[in-house]
């Protein structure tokens, strides 16, 4: 990846092509821990709560989904989340 910021193919970066690669790395990092912090801050535990309370009215589902603790369950869906995200991911690289 350093290679590709070396312009003048040198073997080594100087102040402007260091600058130009620390500004390409930093704004990929931070868009994907952007990202992350959404999804699992928010998205997740809303999608967890409204996904308790609608599988709490079925029938044989109900009796069980009711045991569970809001925070165990939250945990489950954030997992559940993340493993589709690392699928996702996969499938498009």
């Amino acid at each position: 990846m350093l290679k590709t910021f070396d312009t003048n193919k040198d073997g080594a970066l100087d102040r402007e092509e260091f600058a130009a690669f620390i500004h390409k790395f930093t704004s990929k990092v931070a868009k994907k821990v952007g990202k992350n912090i959404l999804i699992f801050a928010i998205i997740a535990p809303l999608l967890a709560f409204a996904t308790k309370r609608a599988t709490e009215d079925l029938p044989r589902v109900g009796k069980i989904v009711r045991k569970i603790p809001n925070a165990v369950y939250a945990s489950i869906v954030t997992a559940a989340v993340l493993l589709f995200e690392k699928a996702n991911q996969k499938r498009l690289t």
